[in-house]
């Protein structure tokens, strides 16, 4: 008999009704009093109320608040089982835990969530719960400052099921969040002691221990008989390693037909030696970063350093031909750069280049060097285009094409091989980055290695006899271009130069934290920037939008002078001709507040005209709700023009049928999760509102509150829908029918 079986028994013997109670409520992770007492009335009437105390002071809690109680986690899955023998009372007990439960934090349904798909683990409920663990663990993986959820995750490890924590998802979330909380790297999630490093490591690496100033100098050192790791760093000798606790590296060498792996891990200041050959030995990191052993340099391991650049749009970036918005930093973050430092590649991306004046030299000289290029496609951004055809016309081979599975090629170019991934618009799905960066390293080293090389380049495979440049001859041109661009005079006190995606990052980071006023500083730096050096060229739409989004949200000096300083920034982008849905719907955005501020019928028009415009181009839930929502506002202050008033109110309930049936289609998809689905769902309730169905509109709230990961945004949708009603009650159909107003 188990501890918790023992502890389970002598409750029972004490006090069968608490112990009965423990039963019901053992899917809780909080067991709050009101929880307590509802399952007990409900679930046990014959219980009495001193089984609540009996059970609140015994051995089976193991913490006690006035919030609440929790069961020790082993003796809550004991109890789970033993629930599952009676069905019904299984499934009463898990709606009520879900109804007293439905406006806990997302994090707390899902881990409940867990506890009830944990019972019985087949192939449905596995795959069930995979999925939920991958859903975390990309929240960790995109979202670098969420903290909270990196301390939630560490504590959930320890009440994890057994049979849940063997689970790869879960040792992937073991390792994401050990990583961000302390830079521990948990003996349980870093592979087999003589395995590979699990693939996936270099992925969850937090962004702060891949740089220079989070790694760790490790000394390496070829001795008689192996490699000696650790001991005094020597700059000739060493290797950086980010700086986790304890280091992990992983050593390999041919041995006859196949290659030997060893994985070693390390604490600071320990020294060890392993056993390998005299040479070949590489050695990688867990951001993938390779070194190698030879014994030309039996003392001094180097760098391998080949390179791989990255062509390819960044930010958000929207696809003119779909209308879909893509965070096109995703698949960059999650795929492709994991992809490439798994192959042994350093990994380049344009806005990653260190660079003073045109970035064009650099870039080029990229496009002429660097061991691979990657082209992604994605949104037939023109440049990328343009880089793409640069390359081919430089290089025969290792030029590898990939894109997003929905993007429709502006020409025909059947003939050249594309690698395709999924992406969801504002993510990469687990599973879709797991096995696309497998599918990219495979890529990479079959480019780089195969003998003899295969031309992919259709200019050298369609033209005989052309002969490549050569690089000897034609690069020391640009490569001085580019030395001389990226060495901008400096003195000892200059600050270390920063690229854009450093900036950018640092402004996700302060829109994070609602610091508008630092984002909106660091964005018009940007744009300042590359105005100076890209005179000639249109500004970039993203940089020009998000300015103008911080702008009016920093509510500086007030709200209204804010949205009009939004609002001149954004007509750079010439918002009443733009077909770009994000312009468009931002101009909507910013003419509603100033509506809501001034009350002047131009700036409701203008916020008409922009949704409508983003609604007709991009056919979404987004522009179409709050376009209906606009007419009706626009109705309600026409009530001296009755037709126009009635039309404008018409209009309004036509486009929410339109918008219902958008959702309904998204949903049926099944590809939305957490606060998308939320907003989805908020919509289909405001829409189904604003069509007289108040009954349908309460369900379809109810449900939008179990994905939404802040209070604040359903109070938001309670406000909205609190105007609709005010709005809907002066409707101008009462002028009809001798002013009676027709059903809805």
């Amino acid at each position: 008999m188990t501890l918790e079986e023992h502890l389970i028994e002598e409750l029972s013997k004490r006090s069968q009704g608490a112990a009965d109670l423990a039963k019901v409520v053992s899917l809780a992770v909080l067991v709050e009093p009101q929880l307590l007492r509802r399952a007990r009335i409900q679930l046990l009437p014959d219980v009495d109320a001193g089984a609540e105390a009996d059970l609140w002071l015994s051995t089976l809690v193991q913490t006690r608040s006035p919030r609440g109680i929790t069961l020790l986690p082993r003796a809550a899955e004991q109890l789970r089982r033993t629930l599952t023998e009676d069905s019904m009372l299984f499934e009463k007990a898990w709606k009520l835990t879900t109804e007293v439960h439905k406006s806990s934090p997302p994090t707390v349904k899902l881990e409940e969530q867990i506890n009830r798909l944990s019972v019985k683990l087949d192939g449905q409920s596995l795959d069930e719960i995979e999925r939920l663990l991958q859903s975390v663990v990309s929240t960790l993986v995109d979202h670098q400052e969420r903290w909270g959820l990196a301390h939630w995750a560490a504590g959930f490890l320890a009440r994890m099921p057994e049979a849940v924590r063997l689970l790869e998802p879960a040792r992937v979330l073991t390792a994401a969040s050990y990583l961000r909380l302390s830079s521990q790297m948990p003996a349980e999630s870093g592979g087999a002691p003589d395995g590979d490093l699990p693939e996936w490591l270099s992925w969850v690496m937090p962004r702060n221990l891949s740089g220079s100033e989070s790694e760790f100098g490790l000394g390496v050192e070829l001795v008689e008989g192996g490699v000696r790791l650790g001991g005094p760093a020597d700059p000739k000798h060493t290797m950086l390693v980010p700086d986790t606790n304890p280091l992990l590296i992983e050593l390999s060498w041919p041995e006859a037909d196949e290659r030997r792996v060893r994985q070693v891990r390390l604490k600071k200041g320990e020294q060890r030696t392993v056993s390998a050959p005299a040479g070949g030995v590489q050695l990688r990191t867990m951001t993938g970063l390779c070194y190698e052993l030879t014994t030309a340099a039996a003392d001094e391991p180097t760098v391998a350093r080949k390179v791989c650049f990255v062509s390819m749009p960044f930010n958000v970036k929207t696809d003119f031909e779909t209308g879909r918005n893509l965070n096109m930093d995703a698949p960059y973050r999650g795929m492709i750069k994991p992809g490439v430092e798994e192959a042994g590649f350093e990994c380049v991306r344009a806005d990653e280049i260190v660079h003073s004046g045109l970035i064009d030299a650099p870039v080029y000289k990229q496009l002429l060097e660097a061991d691979v290029v990657i082209s992604d496609l994605s949104t037939s951004n023109p440049t990328v285009f343009y880089e793409l055809g640069v390359r081919h016309a430089l290089r025969p081979y290792t030029t590898i094409i990939i894109s997003e599975d929905k993007l429709q090629f502006p020409f025909d170019i059947s003939g050249i091989r594309i690698l395709k991934y999924e992406h969801l618009g504002t993510d990469i799905g687990y599973s879709e980055a797991r096995r696309f960066t497998a599918v990219l390293k495979d890529e990479i080293t079959a480019a780089s290695e195969q003998t003899p090389r295969k031309n992919d380049s259709p200019v050298y495979l369609f033209i005989d006899g052309l002969t490549p440049p050569q690089i000897e001859e034609e690069a020391p041109g640009v490569a001085s271009a580019a030395t001389q661009a990226a060495s901008a005079p400096s003195d000892s006190e200059a600050a270390p130069a920063q690229t854009y995606g450093d900036l950018m990052r640092q402004v996700e980071e302060a829109q994070t934290s609602n610091d508008f006023m630092t984002a909106k500083a660091l964005l018009s730096t940007i744009r300042a920037t590359m105005k100076q050096k890209n005179p000639d060229r249109p500004e970039d739409p993203y940089i020009v939008q998000q300015l103008a989004l911080v702008t009016y949200k920093s509510k500086m000096p007030d709200a209204r002078r804010s949205l009009e300083e939004a609002r001149e920034i954004l007509l750079t982008l010439n918002p009443p001709t733009s077909n770009d849905t994000e312009t468009l719907g931002l101009w909507g955005t910013l003419h509603k507040r100033l509506w809501d501020e001034t009350h002047e019928r131009g700036h409701l028009d203008e916020a008409v005209r922009g949704y409508k415009r983003g609604f007709y181009f991009r056919n979404d839930h987004y522009n179409g709700i709050n376009l209906a929502n606009m007419l009706n506002a626009r109705a309600a202050s026409s009530a001296d023009e009755r037709a126009e008033a009635i039309a404008d109110f018409v209009q309004a309930k036509r486009i929410r049928s339109e918008v219902l049936a958008i959702c309904d289609k998204v949903l049926a998809a099944g590809n939305v999760s957490g606060d998308e689905r939320f907003w989805v769902l908020a919509t289909m309730a405001e829409a189904l509102l604003g069509n007289g169905d108040e009954e349908g509109a309460h369900l379809r709230l109810e449900e939008a509150y179990s994905s939404a990961s802040a209070e604040w945004m359903g109070q938001t949708v309670k406000e909205r829908m609190g105007k609709l009603r005010a709005l809907l009650a002066d409707s101008p159909l009462r002028y009809l029918r001798g002013g009676e107003v027709p059903p809805p």
